[in-house]
């Protein structure tokens, strides 16, 4: 018989499939009731981090007032749209590198309004290697670093770190409480909140936009916003720079976050990349099931052959099949009995046993002795307990060995 088995074991088939429903189903799941894709796990001072020096809380408590909040990590100056806000948190640019200049200057001079919130502090060495969330220790932003980012909005401007805030000017209301903040002396920038000894919240208008700069990111980083009306000023201030509709873009660019769009990184982010783990999965299964077909053909078990052996299996894997493989056997040992006794002249009277007798006397010893044993394993039960391949073996065994003795007795042995 042609045998066509598949490259795979039926337990391979199942594992396979096993492995690929479970999948589907924690891609659906996870898709469903998982955190957000585009989240960032980190613990700097930029819109992801929810350490102390981070911005998470001011981004949650905009949404909570209904203020669309985008953190954009590519080309946020394109993203603009009028009565929007560009909000550079604490940016971590340095102005003499040409990439972060040229971010800095599209950001700064695009014609819409900017907040930017100078940096202060930054994770000690220790913790910036560490992907928790939580920060043992911070160290200050070098004076320089600030100032040159100060100075992209007024050249002349510079920083002042006093010990107390002195509030004598207050456009929004809400009182600031930081600790020994970090202000601004500048002649260009108009105080909005501030004092004698420097300004905490200026802005500067131009034709290229309106910039507000807070100088003391501890105002609205995770650590100070739930103090005093520190929440309160930042929805105030957010309010006042906002169009009707707009929405507040925190670039996460100048934190190192930059994600430049691409097709072949999507299909392996979440949530694409589950659809391109199965579509893998398929490849590699398509794969295994061609190795087989390369190179030599393998040869076929038990394929087609003529003769009568080929024709006796055949006869004997069909009646298996159907569970007669036995009796087949045994009719096919009487028939042969019968022309054993035809080509010996017997009676045409005697019956069976006695045609067995009259054959196996005609024959010699050792012959008669072969016959009988022929007979006694043709019309033998079943024996109890056997699989249906070794009953199989044993038939197909008994009837080549019927078919030989026949053979011998009427042409000889060869």
């Amino acid at each position: 018989m042609i045998d066509a088995p598949t490259p795979f074991l039926a337990r391979a088939h199942r594992v396979m499939l096993g492995v690929a429903v479970a999948s589907l189903l924690f891609g659906l799941v996870w898709g469903v009731v998982g955190d957000d894709f585009d989240h960032v796990t980190t613990n700097g001072a930029n819109g992801f981090s929810r350490s102390a020096l981070g911005f998470q809380a001011f981004a949650e408590l905009l949404e909570e007032h209904r203020v669309p909040v985008v953190r954009s990590r590519y080309h946020t100056g394109d993203r603009v749209r009028p009565g929007d806000v560009v909000v550079l948190a604490a940016p971590d640019a340095d102005t003499d590198d040409e990439h972060d200049a040229a971010i800095l200057a599209q950001l700064l001079e695009g014609g819409h309004a900017v907040l930017v919130i100078l940096p202060k502090w930054r994770p000690s060495r220790r913790d910036e290697r560490s992907s928790e969330p939580k920060i043992e220790h911070v160290r200050r932003v070098d004076e320089e670093r600030v100032t040159a980012l100060l100075h992209e909005i007024d050249a002349n401007a510079e920083i002042v770190r006093n010990d107390e805030l002195d509030v004598s000017v207050n456009g929004f209301g809400a009182e600031p409480e930081v600790a020994r903040p970090q202000l601004v002396r500048s002649d260009e920038l108009q105080p909005l909140v501030g004092g004698d000894a420097g300004t905490l919240i200026g802005e500067l208008r131009r034709e290229s936009g309106r910039r507000v700069v807070v100088s003391d990111p501890d105002l609205l980083a995770n650590c100070g916003l739930g103090r005093g009306e520190n929440a309160a000023l930042a929805l105030a201030l957010i309010d006042s720079l906002r169009g009707e509709g707009g929405s507040v873009l925190l670039d996460e660019t100048l934190h190192g976050l930059e994600r430049v769009p691409s097709v072949w990184g999507e299909l392996v982010r979440a949530p694409l990349k589950y659809g391109s783990a199965h579509v893998a999965l398929l490849f590699v299964a398509a794969v295994l099931a061609g190795a087989l077909r390369f190179g030599k053909p393998r040869p076929l078990h038990g394929g087609w052959r003529e003769g009568k052996e080929a024709l006796l299996e055949n006869i004997a894997d069909l009646m298996q099949r159907v569970g007669h493989v036995r009796v087949a056997v045994g009719r096919y040992f009487d028939t042969t009995v019968e022309r054993l006794a035809e080509y010996h002249r017997a009676p045409r009277t005697l019956e069976r046993p006695a045609r067995l007798d009259w054959v196996a006397g005609r024959l010699g010893e050792t012959r008669a002795k072969e016959l009988r044993a022929l007979a006694a394993a043709a019309h033998a039960p079943s024996p109890p307990h056997s699989s249906r391949r070794s009953e199989r073996a044993a038939m197909l065994s008994l009837a080549t060995r019927i078919h030989r003795f026949r053979e011998e007795v009427l042409h000889g042995a060869h």
